[in-house]
């Protein structure tokens, strides 16, 4: 039996939790991707990016089975668990995006958490945000393409906006950590990225702009 077309796992961030697939999936779809939303709680309070991504592997592996190739898309958090994925199963997907993630202890988290009232207003509204109080799970080493796309002034206030274990990165100017996954800029890069690295060919030191808009 013919596998599927080429499929994108989308897992959004737990802040905004609807804009991303709303925003991504037409986009994908148009391009002839297959798109499956990856969805998880925002409010239970006994939820880790590690339960989420055991949960989820036999999901990812049922997609992966029937499927040509399956990149994962994940936006803050989402890329998080798109991560602890890779960390249990190294070859769960075939390429791999995270967006405006942050791989290490976020210090703008850790500070809020520091005033008791606000930590309580925090983790009762988004209990994963403790999560961010910690470096992510992360594996030893990639063995699938990576790709991470820092928004601007997260890069800026945030030194560790990306994993050093992503050996792939680019910024997008004038973005926030929101505003990021709506600029037609990130969509280009990603599909961009993801053709040429599913067709073997390199970018051969060029920049991006030369591969996308020339």
């Amino acid at each position: 039996m013919a596998k599927a077309k080429n499929v994108v796992i989308l897992c959004s961030d737990i802040w905004r939790s609807n804009h991303f697939s709303t925003y991504f999936t037409p986009k994908f779809e148009q391009n002839n991707f297959e798109v499956r939303p990856m969805s998880y709680s925002i409010s239970n309070r006994n939820l880790s990016v590690d339960k989420i991504a055991d949960t989820n592997l036999g999901w990812a592996k049922h997609i992966r089975d029937r499927s040509k190739t399956v990149t994962f898309v994940g936006h803050g958090m989402g890329g998080r668990i798109g991560m602890a994925m890779l960390a249990k199963d190294p070859v769960i997907f075939d390429a791999f995006v995270s967006i405006a993630t942050s791989y290490k202890q976020s210090s703008v988290i850790d500070s809020v958490s520091q005033i008791e009232l606000f930590r309580d207003i925090l983790e009762a509204s988004y209990p994963l945000a403790k999560e961010l109080r910690k470096d992510a799970t992360v594996p030893q080493e990639l063995k699938i393409p990576a790709l991470s796309i820092a928004a601007q002034f997260d890069a800026f206030f945030g030194r560790d906006a990306t994993s050093p274990i992503i050996e792939t990165h680019t910024t997008i100017p004038f973005t926030t950590h929101t505003s990021v996954v709506k600029k037609e800029r990130t969509f280009l890069e990603i599909l961009g990225w993801m053709n040429y690295t599913f067709i073997n060919k390199q970018f051969g030191g060029k920049d991006i702009d030369d591969v996308l808009y020339n």
